[in-house]
This record gives structure tokens, C-alpha cells and sequence, in this order.
């Protein structure tokens, strides 16, 4: 335990002592931008590795109370908005509500919790759209409505459907079917 305790003091002794240099003009990048003014050194000391990991652990268990352990106040900030965004995200998803992403206070979370939610409002339309052509095609009894289905298989179980009904007068129907499988399934039904 202190091999690695010494080992990890070591590493950040290194890079503070690498960010010095590079501070100094030593080790300069070779697409410097000159017109942007020199950024201050991030200090790396215990408090900030701690903070780092108490936002990471925050976020990871979506607890707010541990926000508040975290003295940055930027990262404490950026700790609750990352959990209330994550909070928020999974509301509109479960109520498919995206007027909740609205309310998000992080840019890239509002627009993401947007994408999420459109996907799922749009999944469920299909779905719905798809189960009343399915109906429909067994209330009228013609499996030709089915090819209305845009996915394959959702069209060939609805084909399956209509045509097993109708294939019990007629069982050379069962190869409208189109899929071998299916086909056989329905010839097997039919003829029990």
C-alpha cells in the first residue's frame, strides 16, 4: 500500500514538475497559439485529487449530499448539475416528457436527454403504428397490409398471423408467407 501511495506521488510530483517546464519554455507544443493568453498552471495537490474523486464518485451514485463534501466550488457546481441533469434525463425518459430536457442547465446534457427522449417518442409511434396495421390486416383478414410494416420481420410474424387464419380453408396460402420457416410453421399448424 505505501509502494503505491509513494508510486502515485511520484507520478504527480513528475507531471507538477512537467507542467513546470513546460511553463517555463522548455517543452513548448509545436502548434502554439500565440494570440491566446498563457493559462495558469493547475496546481495538483490533495485537496483537488480528492475533490476529483468525490465528483466522480458523486455522479457515479447520483448522491447530492456528496456534492457538498467537495471544496472546489466549480467542480462542486459542475457536480450538481451533472447529477440533476442525469435526474432529469431519466424522468423524461420514463414520463416521454422532453419538455423535461428543458430544464436541464448543462448544454451537451440537454441536447442529449433530447435525442434519448425523441428516439423513444419515435420507437413508440412506430410501434404503435405498427400494431394498428397488424389489427387491421387481421380484423380484414388480408395479409397484404402487412407489407405497409417497414421492418422485415415484424412483417413476416404479421404475415404469419393473417395467413395461419386463413391458410386453416386454405393451406396453399401458407407460401405467401415468404420465409421457409414460417411457411413450414404455418403448413404444420394448418394440418394439426
Amino acid at each position: 500500500m505505501k509502494k503505491m501511495l509513494l508510486t502515485c506521488l511520484a507520478i504527480i510530483l513528475f507531471a507538477t514538475l512537467l507542467g513546470g517546464l513546460s511553463g517555463c519554455g522548455l517543452f513548448k507544443e509545436k502548434n502554439e497559439d500565440k494570440s491566446t493568453e498563457p493559462t495558469e498552471p493547475v496546481e495538483v495537490t490533495a485537496d483537488t485529487i480528492l475533490d476529483g474523486r468525490l465528483l466522480e464518485n458523486a455522479i457515479n451514485s447520483g448522491d447530492l449530499e456528496m456534492c457538498e463534501e467537495i471544496t472546489d466550488s466549480t467542480k462542486k457546481e459542475e457536480c450538481v448539475k451533472v447529477i440533476e441533469a442525469d435526474r432529469l434525463t431519466s424522468e423524461a425518459i420514463e414520463k416521454m416528457d422532453e419538455s423535461l430536457c428543458g430544464k436541464i442547465k448543462l448544454e451537451r446534457y440537454k441536447e442529449n436527454c433530447e435525442t434519448i427522449v425523441e428516439k423513444k417518442l419515435k420507437l413508440k409511434t412506430e410501434d404503435t403504428d405498427r400494431l394498428k396495421l397488424q389489427q387491421e390486416a387481421y380484423d380484414k383478414k388480408d395479409y397484404t397490409i402487412c407489407d405497409k410494416i417497414e421492418d422485415e420481420n415484424q412483417k413476416s410474424s404479421c404475415k404469419f398471423d393473417v395467413i395461419t387464419e386463413l391458410a386453416k380453408e386454405n393451406p396453399s396460402l401458407c407460401e405467401e408467407i415468404g420465409e421457409e420457416m414460417l411457411v413450414d410453421k404455418c403448413k404444420s399448424s394448418v394440418a394439426n
